[in-house]
């Protein structure tokens, strides 16, 4: 079977190969006829008609010479002429040229056409010439023209004048009767008006006849003229008045009359010349349209060969082709008959496949030929068939699961068509817009969003800022969208604060479908408003702790020189020095509680029985309360032991009990309680100490209640309060590594509860005889403070102590002071402004003398700052602000002056 096909696909292919060569040959025969045609046609084709157009171009030069009114005009005319002539010169040469190579050239209209278009030049030549003449000529009439009309405007005046002059006249006829010379003037005027009109009538005249009859008048007029002239000369009347009156006329020739009669010559002379132009202009552009003629006949004969050159070669291909298919036909029919036989069993188990009976046998399959292959390839079909049966219902069971999801997902989801039709929605989506109804398919996205905004208090963009509905309902559907919708009334899962939608509008990039997605994030905005005011309680802490450590230095100044004039007293100090003493002691215990609250403030954690704490400051906090308020203790005496300053703790209870009786302005009662107890997120109870203040107040507002912290906010009166107390107390108890809580209604008042570490108690050491004053002999201290005020006040104090002081301002000073004098002790700020350390003048005077005792001063927990290095944090500290015992224990502590 293969054999037989392919020896008929050989025939086919050799009988489709012959007609291809057949029709090439045709085709390459008619290309060449073509080509032939359109090389010798076309350019005599275009030859004439720029022939045509040339004998055009000189034919139409004659109307524009005639109308020509200048001779510069004229002038660019001729040239126009030369051109046009040389134009057809070239454009006749051309034509034969191309014309040349036709096999039928049209050399005898050469000879014809160029003796035409020569006639033509030389009758338009003369035309040129013609109108000059008449151009010139008309110039000469019209200066005579002007002469005329110049005399008959002077003769009025002149009249006039020989009128006014008529009474002084002298002559024999002029003194018998003046009236006869004024007459004899008119007469003569009269006269002398004709001759101008006579004179003047020739520039209208258009016949050589009328001109005849103008001179006539003009030469009748002219005599008569010198008559009346000759009469005022008896009257008396001047010579030369009369001369200039009416010489210019009478002395005039009659040129006038001999230029009009040359132009009418010349006008008649240009009639026939323009007549013959026109008549050899018509006679060139009649050959030339004859030789277009000829030419377009011979292109016709031309193509009309060519057409039936292709209609033959078209007419032998469909005979040949025609034969072939025949013998193709009958081939094909003998062959397609054996192999449709054997095929039509096997398309009779495909069809019973296709029905659904899988079992069906395949038949052939055994054979070794192309319908054996095909019925091997029909039985791995069948096989395949039955394997996409069964994943498609996987497909559908993951389908269906996915559906399932879909539809139980927390977020709202919707999918669009590129239209904004909705296809699909889950249930949720309704819910979280808030919507009256489950959306329909078909619904629009706008439409949608509207009934959402309809029902929401307050929208917002991507950048949670407020906008308009507008600007939702007029987004694009193209373009990626994304808004926060806020809905009155509760959260559904009860939390507090109004639920907010965030809404994801999401055309997908190949714009085949848009998803509508709704989430709701209340819960996040809640957890980054908390981490919002946890980062605005860190920078507020930093710009406390660096106001804090310069009011530390103003008081370190103060107090050393009180505490320098106090000692100078003989007995008790004066009050206002001991006033000035408490004012400026209470200041460092309030900048001291700012750097608590800015956790720079090192404290000084103690292990503290708690109960016994609230026990030993409850007779002060009654008299701090007053009488109309009870102070109520409900101690749990299991809670122990916790780490902590004393007195920061004290002074947080103080804090938090006078706020609550600044709540209860009529009186009620406050409660101290403590609990082993912990909030949720700090983990199990057991290591936590509460300690509580509750009481019966007036509570705060939700909104009150989040600002409650925020350093410098009070609701107190102006001069009620700083507004640093509760900020202070949560510096003080986290810096312990504690956290505060406060829980409070309108109306129902107020909780304050600090969570602290638990701690266990150790055992009481043994009472130690109390240590005397230290002893400190004089030593050379080198003292470092950029402040001015601290460095005089504390090199002062340790003058009075008897010790010899350098005082230095800065970094260099220092370095270059130690290298050049030793000293017995280095005492120095950390923080020296610009940039610079104390640290680094430590370490640079320890490692030229790692033995050198040295003293830090500082407002500051200096433990941070010194790194790594064991050395350094294990250096002793004097506190700003200091007394002279405290001053004078710090330099003990150094040991210097005991090597």
């Amino acid at each position: 079977m293969r054999t037989k096909l392919l020896v008929a696909f050989m025939g086919s292919s050799l009988l489709t190969l012959a007609i291809a060569a057949i029709g090439w040959v045709a085709l390459t025969q008619a290309e060449r006829v073509t080509d032939q045609l359109s090389q010798q046609a076309m350019p005599v084709m275009s030859a004439a008609v720029a022939l045509a157009d040339a004998s055009a171009g000189l034919a139409a030069i004659a109307p524009v010479i005639v109308t020509a009114d200048a001779a510069p005009p004229l002038a660019r005319i001729a040239d126009e002429l030369s051109e046009r002539e040389g134009d057809l010169r070239r454009s006749l040469e051309g034509f034969f040229a191309a014309d040349s190579a036709s096999p039928t050239p049209s050399g005898p209209w050469r000879d014809r056409i160029s003796g035409t278009a020569q006639d033509v030049a030389g009758e338009l030549r003369s035309l040129v010439r013609a109108r000059r003449t008449i151009l010139d000529l008309r110039i000469r009439m019209l200066q005579q023209k002007d002469l005329y009309t110049s005399a008959k405007s002077n003769l009025a005046l002149w009249q006039t004048k020989l009128v006014q002059s008529a009474s002084g006249l002298r002559g024999p006829a002029t003194a018998a009767d003046p009236a006869a010379a004024v007459l004899a003037l008119g007469l003569a005027a009269e006269e002398a008006a004709r001759l101008v009109n006579a004179t003047l009538s020739a520039f209208a005249v258009d016949h050589l006849n009328d001109i005849e009859q103008a001179e006539a008048a003009y030469v009748t007029s002219s005599v008569a003229l010198t008559g009346r002239v000759a009469r005022l000369l008896d009257l008396g009347f001047p010579a030369e008045t009369l001369e200039k009156a009416f010489g210019a006329l009478t002395s005039t020739h009659t040129e006038i009359f001999d230029l009009r009669r040359e132009m009418l010559l010349a006008e008649q002379t240009m009639g026939g010349t323009l007549a013959r132009t026109a008549r050899q202009s018509a006679a060139l552009i009649e050959q030339v349209s004859a030789l277009t003629q000829s030419v377009q006949a011979r292109a016709r004969a031309d193509s009309a060969a060519a057409i039936t050159a292709q209609r033959s070669s078209k007419i032998s291909m469909l005979l040949l082709g025609a034969g072939c298919a025949s013998l193709a036909a009958f081939a094909c029919f003998t062959l397609v008959r054996r192999l449709a036989h054997r095929l039509h069993a096997i398309t009779a188990a495909m069809a019973r496949l296709a029905s659904g009976d899988r079992d069906t046998p395949v038949p052939a399959v055994s054979r070794t030929d192309e319908i054996g292959r095909l019925a091997r390839a029909f039985s791995v079909f069948r096989d395949q068939a039955q394997e996409r049966v069964e994943l498609l219902e996987k497909v559908t069971e993951q389908s269906r699961l996915v559906r399932a999801l879909f539809d139980n997902l927390d977020e709202g989801l919707a999918i669009f068509t590129p239209g904004g039709r909705l296809l699909h929605a889950n249930p949720r989506l309704a819910a979280l817009l808030h919507l009256p109804e489950p959306p329909q398919e078909g619904d629009d996205w706008r439409g949608l969003l509207a009934a959402a905004i309809d029902r929401s208090a307050r929208l917002c963009n991507a950048g949670r800022q407020l906008i308009l509905a507008d600007d939702i309902l007029t987004h694009p559907a193209q373009a990626p969208g994304r808004w926060e919708f806020t809905f009155p009334g509760p959260r559904a899962d009860g939390g507090p604060g109004e639920p907010i939608v965030e809404v994801h509008w999401t055309p997908l990039p190949r714009g085949d479908f848009a998803i509508l997605a709704c989430m709701d994030v209340t819960e996040r905005r809640s957890i980054e408003r908390q981490l919002r005011q946890a980062q605005k309680m860190e920078a507020i802490g930093r710009f406390t702790g660096v106001i804090a450590h310069d009011f530390n230095n103003f008081l370190t100044a103060i107090l050393t020189n009180l505490h320098l004039l106090a000692d100078q007293e003989a007995e008790a100090p004066p009050p206002r020095l001991r006033r000035a003493l408490e004012a400026a002691e209470r200041g460092a215990a309030m900048i001291a509680r700012l750097l608590v609250f800015a956790r720079n403030q090192a404290l000084q954690p103690e292990l503290l029985a708690v109960n016994d704490l609230i026990h030993g400051i409850s007779e002060f906090l009654e008299l701090s309360v007053g009488p109309d308020i009870r102070i109520h203790l409900d101690l749990d005496p299991a809670v122990g032991h916790t780490l902590v300053d004393a007195g920061q703790l004290e002074s947080a209870l103080v804090n938090l009990v006078l706020n609550a009786r600044d709540a209860l302005p009529e009186g009620g009662s406050i409660t101290l309680s403590t609990r082993i107890q912990a909030p949720d997120d700090l983990g199990p109870a057991d290591p936590w100490v509460c300690l509580a203040v509750e009481d019966t107040g007036s509570g705060m507002t939700p909104d009150v209640m989040a600002r409650a912290a925020d350093p410098f906010f009070t609701t107190k009166p102006p001069g009620g309060g700083t507004g640093l107390g509760l900020s202070m107390v949560y510096g003080f108890i986290g810096q312990s590594g504690g956290d505060v809580r406060i829980a409070s209604e309108p109306g129902r008042g107020t909780r304050v509860s600090l969570f602290l570490p638990r701690r266990k108690p150790v055992e009481p050491l043994a009472a130690a005889h109390p240590a005397p004053e230290p002893m400190v002999p004089p030593l050379a201290i080198l003292l470092v403070d950029d402040d001015t005020a601290v460095r005089e006040a504390l090199g002062d104090m340790l003058t009075h102590l008897g010790h010899r002081v350098t005082a230095c301002a800065t970094e260099a000073e220092a370095l270059a002071h130690l290298a050049a004098t030793p000293v017995d002790l280095l005492l120095t700020d950390l923080l020296l402004g610009d940039a610079q350390s104390g640290w680094t003048i430590i370490r640079t005077a320890r490692a030229a003398r790692p033995d050198l005792p040295v003293l830090v001063c500082t407002g500051y927990d200096p433990s941070p700052q010194a790194g790594l290095d064991p050395a350094l944090a294990a250096l002793p500290v004097l506190r700003k602000p200091f007394t002279l015992p405290s001053l004078t224990q710090a330099l003990a502590a150094t040991g210097a002056g005991r090597r």
